[in-house]
């Protein structure tokens, strides 16, 4: 297998699809299929053709074409390949997750599909290969470059990690074309800085859950739905630190103003949470709505 450098923040909205389904892993390979222009997927190839340029053993069953708009083809937005796409990953993810994973990552789903067809290359052509088993194939290809990945069960639990939800926050909630809003974590022993005072978790909680929801729901594309995908990042950040802190876990803050929201030049504002033996801080820049 060859490994590919994925664009961010695709790696990133992958591993998180890592933590809210453990029982799924994403492979992601290097293979080969003609130029894109010069022998384009309008028709899905034969099963044969599909296997080879997928570097497959298994002839997959059925092979799609995932059709591009027949208007504004090369639209920065194309919601009707985005819900196709997102239509088919979740029935057939629905095969090997159990229940309360396929719902938890319903927000997550739309939005790694949105990645694959706007985001990570112009006018891509995709295929879509139905194999027997437990594996799904998406053939992503965008000029002399052709991606596979494949999503599978998996029996190994993933590394209890933060970073990949902090990296994809930034670019749910943008900021500028080029910057978003950064959660940064880092982790101390001992006792807190004692300039931060002693907050109530509810309340912290909620001052965040609604800033994130209000700036990704009025800045963001698609609007409401990334809105929510925000609030569960943001609630996986904070149960993350909080589980590294250990417990029990007391919460304290730097002055935040009642109605916050997030800017590119703001005042810096950290959260620190501190358990038996270690504080871990969450740094992000904010100010008064």
């Amino acid at each position: 297998m060859i490994e590919v450098q994925l664009q961010p923040p695709l790696p990133a909205a992958l591993q998180v699809l890592r933590r809210w389904a453990p029982t799924v892993e994403v492979e992601a390979a290097a293979v080969t299929a003609p130029i894109q222009w010069l022998s384009p997927w309008d028709e899905p190839p034969s099963p044969e053709q599909a296997a080879r340029y997928a570097r497959l053993e298994t002839l997959p069953a059925r092979v799609h074409v995932l059709q591009r708009p027949a208007v504004n083809r090369f639209g920065v937005a194309q919601p009707e390949r985005v819900a196709a796409l997102s239509s088919w990953l979740t029935a057939g993810a629905a095969a090997f997750l159990p229940p309360d994973e396929l719902t938890r990552v319903s927000e997550l789903l739309p939005y790694i599909c949105e990645l694959f067809i706007t985001w990570i290359a112009v006018d891509p052509d995709v295929l879509l290969l139905d194999t027997p088993g437990t594996a799904l194939h998406l053939l992503h290809r965008t000029g002399d470059r052709t991606t596979r990945f494949t999503f599978r069960e998996s029996q190994t639990p993933p590394a209890p990690s933060g970073d990949a939800v902090a990296q994809l926050l930034a670019f749910v909630l943008p900021i500028s074309p080029s910057s978003g809003v950064e959660f940064t974590t880092r982790t101390t022993p001992g006792a807190p800085d004692p300039a931060l005072v002693p907050v109530d978790e509810r309340q912290v909680r909620e001052l965040l859950y609604r800033a994130v929801y209000i700036h990704a729901t009025a800045i963001a594309h698609p609007g409401q739905e990334l809105g929510r995908l925000a609030a569960r990042l943001l609630r996986d950040l904070l149960d993350t630190a909080a589980h590294l802190a250990g417990p029990p876990t007391t919460w304290r803050t730097t002055p935040l103003p009642a109605r916050l929201c997030f800017t590119a030049e703001g005042a810096p504002a950290t959260i620190a949470l501190t358990g038996p033996t270690r504080t871990v801080y969450i740094d992000f820049l904010a100010t008064a709505a």
